[in-house]
């Protein structure tokens, strides 16, 4: 989920459309991004623990 993000938002030409990651992508995207990486921090401190 977080690879739809990483090349576009760094490379300006990652975006087919001739537009910048700031004004392609918004706060729900943002907030989508956090979670999953949320989640996915999460899930690693468990494995790390056992």
């Amino acid at each position: 989920a977080l690879d739809t993000y990483y090349i576009p938002t760094r490379y300006p030409n990652g975006l087919d459309k001739d537009i910048a990651p700031v004004d392609y992508y918004d706060e729900e995207d943002a907030r989508r991004c956090l979670n999953y990486a949320t989640l996915i921090l999460s899930t690693v401190k468990k494995y790390i623990k056992d």
